[in-house]
């Protein structure tokens, strides 16, 4: 799904928020017609090249820092689309987790916690998020409504909108709406607020993309680099180190480790 590209996979300690995102100057002069074309043209936009539907698999090396707590470590997400994901994380000296999503069941492994299965509503999580990522699926084919809503601050309001993004309920019936902002000068989207499910609980999520960056010249796409992000009252900021298209994945990774 391109907004410009995609969006977030989330895992028990850290969220990868990949946000592809690209400006569209001169695209609207005044409010758009609907909040799904408003979606729609700037999904369009961010892939210039119309190369995404090219991108078969994916590897993402990040940094994960969690200020507050002053701990530092990496993650690195390889993806072959449209059903397998893999994660790991790393926070050195603290802990290590492994997490598996493979379309049918999903699992993680954790050197404090041990093995578990990812079920109910944290797997339909997985599975929202690994289509938001899918690069050949599209917003309209995740969400089914798309809708204005108010300014969360009256200050904000002649410089953002404000999108909410309905999940589709047959899919995803478990997951709750996003809503996007979106600059009104050389529209981009700039942050997102929503709900998540890690080990079954129900987190508020609030992110902020602080910078973006093309890290393939030849796919063209524009990738979020820096965000910042808050889930309940835990404050994370991830910086995107490389993404790499149409690499070699192996199968391997996939393997569930309880029938190994």
């Amino acid at each position: 799904m391109l907004f410009g590209k995609r969006k977030s996979w989330t895992c028990a300690l850290v969220v990868m928020l990949c946000v592809a995102l690209s400006g569209c100057i001169g695209l609207f002069n005044s409010q758009p017609p609907s909040a799904e074309e408003l979606i729609l043209a700037v999904e369009k936009i961010a892939d210039p090249k119309g190369k995404s539907s090219e991108i078969k698999t994916m590897k993402i090396h990040q940094q994960i820092v969690l200020p507050e707590q002053k701990i530092y470590g990496y993650q690195t997400m390889y993806c072959i689309f449209p059903d397998l994901s893999y994660l790991e994380a790393v926070m050195p000296g603290l802990d290590t987790t492994y997490v598996m999503f493979d379309g049918k069941k999903a699992w993680q492994n954790s050197s404090l916690v041990g093995y578990r299965e990812c079920v109910d509503s944290e797997f339909e999580q997985m599975r929202f998020d690994m289509d938001n990522m899918n690069p050949s699926l599209k917003n309209t084919d995740v969400f089914e409504r798309f809708e204005f809503v108010s300014a969360p601050d009256s200050d904000l309001e002649n410089d953002y909108w404000f999108v909410k993004c309905y999940p589709n309920h047959v899919k995803y019936p478990r997951i709750q709406p996003l809503i996007y902002q979106i600059t009104k000068e050389n529209p981009t989207v700039v942050g997102s607020e929503g709900a998540s499910y890690d080990d079954v609980s129900r987190v508020d999520v609030i992110s902020e993309v602080k910078s973006t960056k093309v890290f393939s010249e030849a796919i063209g796409i524009v990738e979020a680099e820096i965000v910042s992000q808050k889930r309940d009252n835990n404050k994370f900021k991830s910086k995107v180190i490389s993404v790499e298209y149409n690499v070699p994945v192996s199968k391997t990774f996939f393997d569930d480790p309880k029938i190994q």
